[in-house]
């Protein structure tokens, strides 16, 4: 809901608009709509008296604690403060690092980074696609920027996840819209699907250009068509996450890794054979992949259940650190070498 609030008053659906506008003077704005829709649930649920926990992204932590994010738009990426606050019933959960905030804290807690001696790896696949590895003795982490092409954005055929998106497609056995509604699109899930089908058919090549007769873009029904410049947008997107994964397991040593938590709604409906069949995630990680949908909300509930309790919390921030894309050399070589499908 904050993502089409923020859309609808022209602040845009990720976070980097969002940022943007707070520095062109919509902070208090951006702020006071937050704090509304809070109000509204709390109300939904009949009055104050609730606790409350907040695992955000850096950018929207900030701004709801009313803090300058100005830091977050040139490098070297920076906030006022990443810690934990509690406020009366209120816990708004700290993060790691500039793009590596509390919903990522919250999402290790929700898959017990802070219990576990195996090594786990948490990809969390949105607008930034956030990778952490490690476990209760070490974790390492950083923030690719994917752009809105996992969650519909961007793309002239692309929409949310939202009733009459096309979620799933196969050119032998048509296509799946959420609700079975329709078709009004193609969602994150869908595309990703539609591109292994397509270079599984050979309608398209590995460099992600469209045989001859699709140049026009491929006709996914007669009024919603994949275009090139789609597939473009697409390639960018899956060449950042995994030259993110593969930097991250070198980081951490080549680990012998147990599970491969894949959250957020992208990730819920994600075809993990296909996603490791167009080369977003390394495929020796396919079977060891486990969805597990909005981490972050999970980790939330968690804190709650556990009466608040921020112990783990802050155990295993004190055991993360998170690093700069831009400051590893390599990436910039990995991304070019992923960019085929």
């Amino acid at each position: 809901s904050i993502r089409e609030l923020t859309a609808g008053l022209g602040w845009g659906a990720d976070v980097i608009s969002r940022i943007g506008a707070a520095g062109s003077g919509a902070a208090s704005d951006i702020k006071t709509h937050m704090l509304r829709q809070i109000g509204d649930i709390i109300e939904r649920l009949g009055g104050e008296g609730h606790k409350i926990v907040v695992a955000a992204n850096t950018a929207m932590t900030c701004l709801l604690r009313g803090e300058d994010v100005s830091g977050l738009l040139r490098y070297p990426f920076s906030v006022p403060s990443l810690d934990t606050i509690i406020e009366g019933h209120k816990t708004i959960i700290g993060g790691i690092g500039a793009f590596v905030g509390g919903d990522i804290v919250s999402g290790l807690y929700m898959c017990g980074f802070d219990k576990s001696d195996d090594i786990n790896m948490l990809i969390d696949l949105g607008t930034n696609g956030e990778i952490a590895i490690g476990n209760k003795n070490g974790i390492i982490c950083t923030s690719a920027a994917a752009g809105p092409a996992f969650e519909g954005g961007g793309i002239s055929c692309g929409m949310g996840t939202v009733p009459g998106a096309i979620c799933s497609v196969s050119l032998d056995g048509g296509i799946v819209t959420i609700g079975d509604e329709k078709p009004k699109g193609v969602c994150g899930t869908g595309i990703v699907e539609l591109l292994y089908e397509l270079i599984r058919t050979e309608y398209m090549d590995n460099t992600g250009l469209l045989a001859e007769q699709y140049r026009d873009g491929y006709p996914i029904t007669d009024d919603i068509i994949l275009t090139q410049k789609d597939i473009r947008a697409v390639q960018t997107a899956k060449s950042a996450i995994r030259a993110a994964c593969e930097i991250v397991m070198k980081e951490y040593g080549a680990p012998d890794i147990k599970n491969v938590y894949i959250a957020g709604g992208f990730g819920r409906g994600l075809d993990i054979k296909k996603a490791c069949g167009i080369g977003l995630l390394p495929e020796e990680l396919e079977s060891k992949c486990v969805s597990v949908g909005n981490s972050s909300l999970g980790g939330a509930v968690k804190l709650l259940d556990n009466d608040g309790n921020i112990t783990a919390i802050e155990e295993i921030r004190s055991a993360a650190e998170s690093f700069d894309l831009a400051e590893r050399p390599e990436f910039f070589e990995m991304f070019l070498k992923y960019m085929d499908f």
